[in-house]
């Protein structure tokens, strides 16, 4: 499967706003198929930005909920990436490189976030 890292941050973003994010698929459905979104929770899980949890006992008593929690990494993913406009940047300049990893995305972002600072005067 293909990482897309515009699902990527969609799924993060809304992970991050949910109060319910115990089951990953249910307020992510809309986003993509389940194959796909669980392909990307795995992918997430491999980067160290979602950790699987066993949050609490299904109603039958016998099987648990398993549920995933965003990491510290995961949130500082998402806050290089939060902006729209830093986002689109970021695209732009990793179609211009042609390859890339997921943290030089974050570094990529994080340089637009300074640059932006910077042109509002702000101490860096």
């Amino acid at each position: 499967m293909k990482r897309d890292m515009d699902l990527v941050r969609n799924m993060l973003l809304r992970m991050e706003e949910s109060e319910k994010i115990r089951n990953g698929s249910g307020i992510l459905s809309d986003l993509a198929n389940d194959v796909v979104l669980n392909g990307h929770l795995e992918m997430l899980a491999d980067a160290g930005f979602l950790e699987q949890k066993n949050w609490k006992p299904h109603p039958d008593g016998v099987t648990m909920r398993m549920g995933w929690r965003i990491t510290w990494a995961g949130h500082e993913f998402i806050d290089t990436v939060r902006d729209p406009e830093i986002w689109q940047k970021t695209k732009a300049g990793a179609e211009k490189l042609g390859s890339w990893t997921i943290k030089l995305l974050a570094d990529m972002a994080t340089g637009f976030i300074r640059a932006k600072a910077q042109e509002l005067g702000l101490p860096l």
